[in-house]
């Protein structure tokens, strides 16, 4: 009797091996996406086709490239988990919350509460907002608000979404806290205006003498503006959480959009997120 006990419980056991190793993946319940222990890779956005391609890094620079943008992934083929929306979720639940709260789907709202400097098109920075908060991702402290011009009404600006950036100069990955939901990116320094766009902060800062008082900010090892600029030939890495129907979803690289999606935002609920996520992010395996 005692030998037919164990065989039931070593025939139970195999089973739920399976399930969790075989079955479970399939339906979006495998475990967690893990940046740690993943490899990077990267896909050049605007290159000679619209596919996208997953470079390992190995295999990678981006000095090799005429591209202005570059996506980082640590979870290229794996299949969306529900923990994986669920985390992406509670990022864009929170920002647009936290976008409600403070009122700053006004843009005079927001410009009231210091986001008054626009850096590289569209987006507007709070400085002081920047350096109070240390995390990669803080929706109560967003480092950018996205707003676009409202097409049907010229004096009216739409909050499209919040963007979210590493410390300048940092070379660091940004946390993938929805696994191949939320994919960050960067740019070459060549394009991406930096230095006139620091020079321009410095210069509205009265606490600031010059830019080697800004580095003592955000980046330390940089002694001053050239210094910077002649080290670091790329920027930090940033995500988009979009509040506006973007084509591509709510954490897509792509800040250029018709005008067609330029509406005042509609919350998306969890069953519209997940289902999005399902539909464009579940491997056909």
């Amino acid at each position: 009797m005692r030998k037919i006990s164990e065989k039931l419980l070593a025939l139970l056991v195999i089973l739920v091996l399976a399930l969790v190793l075989f079955v479970m993946p399939k339906i979006g319940f495998s475990s967690p996406s893990t940046d740690s222990e993943s490899s990077v890779y990267y896909n050049v956005v605007g290159g000679n086709s619209n596919k996208t391609e997953w470079i390992p890094e190995k295999e990678f620079s981006f000095q090799n490239y005429s591209a202005g943008t570059f996506e980082v992934n640590r979870h290229p083929d794996e299949n969306v988990t529900e923990n994986d929306i669920r985390e992406a979720w509670k990022v864009y639940d929170r920002s647009f919350e936290a976008a409600r709260n403070n009122g700053w789907f006004d843009y005079e709202e927001a410009r009231k509460d210091g986001y008054r400097l626009e850096s590289t098109g569209y987006h507007w920075l709070d400085l002081d907002r920047k350096t109070r908060t240390k995390k990669a991702v803080s929706p109560e402290n967003p480092h950018n608000l996205i707003y676009y011009d409202n097409p049907n009404n010229e004096s009216q600006k739409i909050l499209a979404g919040f963007m979210y950036h590493k410390r300048l100069g940092s070379t660091e990955h940004g946390p993938q806290f929805g696994g191949p939901l939320t994919v960050w990116h960067f740019h070459p320094m060549r394009t991406a205006g930096y230095s006139g766009f620091i020079r321009k902060v410095v210069s509205m800062r009265d606490d600031i003498a010059d830019t080697s008082e800004y580095f003592d900010i955000f980046s330390p090892e940089f002694e001053n503006l050239e210094d910077y600029l002649n080290k670091t030939p790329r920027t930090a890495e940033m995500i988009h959480v979009w509040f506006i129907k973007h084509p591509d979803g709510p954490y897509a690289t792509e800040f250029v959009v018709d005008e067609e999606y330029i509406e005042e935002p509609e919350k998306m609920n969890y069953t519209e997120f997940r289902q999005f996520a399902l539909e464009n992010y579940a491997n056909e395996s």
